[in-house]
């Protein structure tokens, strides 16, 4: 009984059909069994009854799911007779008494009638409906069913990403990691807010956290490894009370709970879209906007198979092109963000003919390309970082530099032609240095700190230029 319950349950689902129809489909084909028996042969190996299941969906089952409404609404006509007493208006509303056109005409039962209701779980089983022709049709549907429950958690990476580039845009060299441990997001939103003087600034943190703290709560739970390693449990939850270390990016401690969201939603987009690139050119109008026309050499045209006859001409064979980026060159569109809305069907027909209300035809067409456009158009695949598996760069921290690279002076020299001081200037500098408070020798150590970090990552092309032309 466990077995057949959870038989029904899944065949209910991928019907998507009430409990009295899927009685009457499995009636149906017992008695299209009877009709027209099965060969009584004696099963003896598995492959022989791998093969009898085979020819039995075929025969039986196949020709009677492809239009589910129709084979169930035929077969109710059948059993439906008369009944006494039974109340007439329900009888018409169900339209299963037999009808002759006369009827029809007076009744106007196109106009007044039951429909269906168009739904996911409909799309999908009418797509299973005749799976093997929709798959070669529709292949871009086929890919969509198999990552819809993965698709709609990428929408929550760029709301992670836009609020760590916030932080990191304000607390950069500001902050240490001692700080970072001991500070709250609540504490954050409000010195930040405080700096501005400003509502608006609060409001936009404050949302801004929001999601961010949402999109977090909303995967973590899917995340159990980063890179080679398990997280520790148990793992944290966001809220306003959380330390704002958990939204830096850093290879270990607890940034790596970030780096580990960040590379499952990111993976799961690039994935998805690579999937989407094996669909062979041509098969699906809904890429349409990815095919991309590209010449061939004519000494690599001349040998191959497809050239024109012309001996002076190449073929023009075409291709998808897919962007890749790095996530600091990335905009809000470039991020999937999907979620399942109904309207997608909208242009979907119904059948209109008596007792078929139930009946939905899905524009397969119209609908892949809808879906193709939210979750292709404009999409693009993510880069790590130059010689790293990292997709960010990770948290500059205050006066982190000195302390996790000890050569920086000696790498600066190498870059930047050294000079010598001139004796003559050297009172004028101790001097200034003298005068200085401990406040301003911290602000300017930490100015000289931003500026090797530059210096020490982008290449200087000039070694003659100027500091000054250097920073500006």
């Amino acid at each position: 009984m466990r077995h057949i319950r959870n038989d029904w349950e899944i065949l209910l689902k991928n019907l998507n059909c009430h409990k009295e129809d899927l009685a009457l489909l499995l009636h149906a084909i017992l008695n299209r069994i009877i009709l027209n028996p099965p060969k009584g042969i004696a099963l003896k190996t598995s492959k022989e009854r791998e093969e009898w299941e085979t020819t039995f969906a075929q025969n039986y089952v196949s020709p009677l799911i492809k239009n589910f409404t129709n084979t169930v609404t035929e077969f109710r006509v059948k059993l439906a007779e008369p009944q006494g007493n039974s109340n007439l208006i329900e009888r018409e509303i169900n339209q299963t008494i037999q009808m002759d056109e006369r009827y029809i005409r007076e009744h106007l039962l196109r106009l007044w009638r039951s429909i269906g209701t168009m739904s996911f779980q409909g799309f999908r089983a009418y797509y299973n409906s005749d799976i093997e022709k929709h798959e070669t049709c529709f292949p871009f549907i086929s890919i969509f069913f198999r990552y819809f429950n993965k698709l709609e958690k990428v929408k929550y990476l760029w709301l992670i990403v836009n609020f760590v580039q916030i932080i990191s845009l304000r607390l950069g060299y500001h902050v240490s990691q001692e700080k970072a441990r001991e500070k709250t997001f609540e504490q954050f939103i409000n010195e930040e807010s405080n700096k501005g003087e400003s509502e608006e600034i609060f409001k936009s943190l404050t949302s801004n956290f929001n999601d961010f703290a949402n999109s977090w709560n909303s995967v973590i739970g899917d995340v159990d490894r980063f890179q080679c390693h398990e997280l520790q449990k148990p793992k944290p939850n966001i809220s306003l009370n959380s330390p704002i270390a958990l939204a830096l990016v850093e290879l270990k401690d607890s940034g790596v709970y970030l780096c580990a969201i960040l590379e499952y939603l990111i993976r799961l987009q690039n994935l998805f879209l690579q999937v989407i690139l094996t669909i062979p050119i041509g098969t699906t109008k809904a890429l349409k906007f990815l095919e991309e026309t590209y010449s061939i050499p004519e000494n690599t045209a001349s040998t191959s198979s497809s050239r024109t006859n012309n001996a002076n001409s190449t073929e023009s064979p075409t291709r998808y092109c897919l962007q890749s980026l790095k996530i600091d060159q990335t905009k809000q569109n470039n991020f999937i963000n999907f979620q399942w809305d109904d309207n997608i069907l909208q242009d979907s027909d119904r059948n209109l003919e008596v007792g078929r209300d139930q009946d939905i035809t899905y524009d397969l067409q119209r609908i892949e390309i809808v879906l193709a456009c939210r979750l292709v158009f404009g999409k693009v695949h993510i880069d790590t970082l130059n010689d790293s598996q990292a997709y960010m760069e990770p948290f500059p921290y205050h006066m982190e530099l000195f302390r996790g690279c000890m050569r920086i002076l000696g790498d600066i020299k190498s870059s930047i032609q050294q000079q010598k001081i001139p004796s003559d200037k050297i009172p004028l500098i101790m001097s200034n240095i003298n005068t200085l408070s401990c406040d301003n020798a911290s602000e300017l150590l930490s100015s000289l700190e931003i500026l090797f970090c530059f210096v020490k990552r982008t290449s200087i092309g000039n070694k003659e230029i100027k500091i000054l032309d250097y920073v500006n």
